[in-house]
């Protein structure tokens, strides 16, 4: 393959991704009035009139001459692209997906739809949705459809399953993956259609969440009818049964009809809210339904934290609701389970589920904090809640005793030691006779277990667990204290995250990179201006506080917020790709990515079948395999859709006749499809197993098959790189 078709592939993956990615902040008309009530998978943003920096970034490395003409052969398409994306973020927009009900025992079909209100601009975007299609595929032309009474350019690439249809329409910008996705989006902006505004979960979720009344936004919305169904299509595509409705009941997703994400921005800074409608007693009900924490719970944390998570769960009743779900599905695995805890039990000389569970309690902290002078991971701490001190301390000096014995005729010699370290009392394992840079400890004080991998850690730790002795806590922390107010309450978890101690860092590094893309692009069409790059000080990472978040557990289901930006955020709002990008990103290649390795699932499956019916028919003529795969079907051995992949529609399987069942060996090829745009190919062998190869890879064991049978002539020209 050569290189600017492999870039072509990944363009494509990037655009498919991108480009309802695009982001921003309001304006009429509002995004969810541009989306379908239909779409089960929405996401809606508003407009950000200056763009993208990640995206000025990206157009400019990708024009550089020395990008564009010595790694991409001059192929400009990776530029219009990301050029196209930097105008689409400049105005309101909705992405929809729709799913629909594949044929009997094959996955559900997926399709998209987007919309950009441009207004007098759509024009614009059109134009560069040609000009990059252009650039990616010289080759093609777009011809002209009209659907509804709007004039649409489409594009359809030979062999494959979907058009790629665009038009400005009225004020708006139309992209489709269908026919049928072009007439939802046509018929929404006619008002003929009735918009997501609409729907009841929409409705219903914002509710809830209450967003902010101005600014930018970003909305997301599942519908969760549409994940259990697309689980269910797995399945029945499967050649082992599923217990798909079981599972579904099991945790509760048969339950929650759907999932809302909304992000803003409030005085406070970034804000994103979750919701997420409970109703049964599934497992993600049972483990959301815990006591709400308490100040006395959150003050265990120092306040200068780099980081906290502080969370309520109890580990009996949860373990409990873990193997009733597990029951409920398959009581075999359930019986495994049991039994596995149940013979640990003699070498351990305690029970995991009726000793340590019992013995501790529901609350469980863990952070990190300057002040423990740890070096990256190596300051954290683990405080969890104890009912049973001198039952958990028998355990852990049997655990050290165990692995002691284990050791044992090794160079490491494992010890359980105790010691006063700043006034506390800490236990501690030393690993004597190996270079191992830690010494696991622990101490009990207040109630609760502390655990670090240092003694020195687990004192001072201890000193702030201790109500008595602790001066201040996150409690006092300024920014945790500005943040509380904006929270839900109760709340049964509690997350934080000091934006500024990893600010310089992040900065420097996004520094660093727009450094690099304003020489490498210095001699090229598009530029990056690195005066553009503001001193720290000035920077929007140098703003940023703290990210304090919480779950609430509400009478209808989960209410989750959070406010600020945790420190791996920084670098995405550094260059411009905060969490829409994030969102719309993960969304559509998740279902575009499952549904391709559902189809494979099946293909797979498909050519099993094919592999097991050569072999039957092989058994029965001497060990000869048929002269064509269509005589399996003649002879009733399998079913004529069994001889089609899941590819392009009505493909059969390439099958190298001339075989036999005597003198092949198990590595020849009997049958095989290969997916170019996949980069793989489904392969069966003479011995009926079935593989997912590299192109590479299976074009190499077809050639040799070939070879073998001394009919190199006929490679099919399908096999050429």
């Amino acid at each position: 393959m050569s290189t600017r078709k492999a870039w072509r592939g990944w363009v494509v993956a990037v655009l498919l991704v991108g480009l309802p990615t695009a982001v921003a902040c309001a304006a009429p008309p509002a995004p969810a009035e541009l989306a379908p009530s239909d779409a089960s998978v929405y996401v809606g943003w508003t407009e950000s009139p200056q763009g993208w920096e990640i995206l000025r970034l990206a157009s400019a490395a990708m024009s550089a001459p020395l990008v564009r003409d010595e790694m991409l052969d001059g192929d400009d398409a990776i530029s219009r692209g990301f050029g196209l994306l930097d105008q689409i973020t400049r105005y309101n927009g909705a992405l929809g997906i729709f799913g629909g009900a594949g044929a009997a025992g094959q996955p559900m079909e997926f399709d998209y739809g987007l919309v950009v209100a441009a207004g007098a601009e759509s024009g614009k975007l059109a134009a560069a949705m040609r000009d990059y299609l252009a650039a990616l595929l010289p080759e093609l032309s777009p011809d002209e459809q009209v659907i509804d009474g709007a004039t649409f350019s489409r594009l359809r690439q030979p062999d494959q399953e979907r058009v790629t249809l665009w038009a400005a329409h009225g004020e708006a910008f139309v992209l489709a993956g269908s026919e049928a996705a072009a007439k939802r989006l046509v018929g929404r902006l006619a008002g003929a259609r009735p918009a997501i505004s609409d729907n009841p979960h929409y409705r219903d979720a914002m509710q809830r969440i209450e967003p902010a009344p101005r600014g930018w936004s970003l909305t997301a919305l599942v519908d969760m009818k549409l994940y259990a169904d697309f689980l269910r299509g797995i399945a029945a595509a499967s050649d082992e049964p599923v217990p798909v409705d079981a599972l579904l009941a099991a945790f509760g997703l048969d339950k929650i009809p759907y999932m809302a994400i909304h992000a803003d921005e409030v005085d406070y800074g970034l804000r994103v809210s979750s919701y997420t409608p409970l109703g049964g007693n599934g497992l993600l009900d049972r483990f959301m339904r815990q006591a709400p924490l308490t100040d006395a719970d959150i003050a265990v944390v120092p306040k200068d934290a780099y980081l906290a998570m502080i969370t309520n769960l109890d580990l009996v009743p949860t373990w409990e609701a873990v193997m009733t779900a597990v029951g409920e599905v398959d009581p075999g695995v359930r019986a495994q389970i049991e039994g596995a805890i149940a013979a640990a039990a003699q070498p351990l000389g305690f029970s995991l589920t009726g000793d340590l569970l019992p013995a501790l309690g529901d609350t469980w902290v863990i952070y990190d904090a300057p002040s423990h002078a740890g070096l990256l991971f190596t300051g954290i701490v683990l405080v969890a809640d104890v009912k049973d001190r001198e039952k958990l301390e028998g355990m852990l000096a049997r655990t050290v005793e165990l692995f002691g014995q284990l050791a044992g005729g090794s160079p490491a010699k494992i010890e359980l030691k105790k010691g006063r370290f700043g006034g506390r009392e800490v236990s501690y394992v030393l690993i004597g006779g190996l270079p191992v840079p830690v010494a696991p400890a622990w101490g009990f004080v207040d109630g609760r277990w502390v655990f670090s991998l240092f003694p020195q850690t687990v004192a001072l730790a201890m000193d702030q667990a201790d109500a008595a002795a602790r001066k201040d806590s996150l409690l006092d922390n300024a920014d945790f204290k500005a943040a509380r107010p904006l929270l839900p309450s109760p709340a049964v978890g509690v997350y934080y995250a000091d934006a500024q101690a990893g600010a310089r860092t992040w900065y420097g590094l996004a520094l660093l990179a727009r450094t690099l893309v304003a020489s490498l692009s210095a001699d090229s069409p598009q530029p990056f201006d690195l005066a553009s790059v503001p001193p720290f000080p000035k920077s929007r990472t140098a703003t940023h506080r703290a990210m304090v978040s919480v779950n609430a557990a509400t009478p209808d289901g989960v209410l989750g917020r959070s406010v600020g930006l945790s420190a791996p955020a920084i670098l995405m709002a550094e260059t411009g790709l905060a969490l829409p990008a994030l969102a719309t990103s993960i969304t559509l290649p998740a279902f575009s990515q499952a549904r391709g390795t559902a189809k494979r699932a099946v293909t797979l499956s498909n050519l099993r079948q094919v592999g097991m019916g050569l072999l039957m028919y092989a058994m029965d003529h001497d060990g000869r395999f048929p002269p064509t795969l269509e005589t399996l079907v003649e002879a009733n051995i399998v079913e004529a859709k069994v001889l089609r992949s899941l590819g392009p529609p009505g493909r059969p399987f390439s099958y190298i006749a001339g075989q036999s069942a005597d003198t092949t060996d198990a590595r020849d090829v009997l049958a095989y499809e290969l997916r170019p745009d996949e980069y793989g190919a489904s392969v069966l062998f003479a011995d009926g197993h079935v593989e997912w190869l590299s192109l590479p890879a299976a074009r190499g064991a077809i050639r040799e098959t070939y070879r073998k049978l001394g009919r190199e002539s006929e490679l099919p020209a399908e096999l050429d790189d």
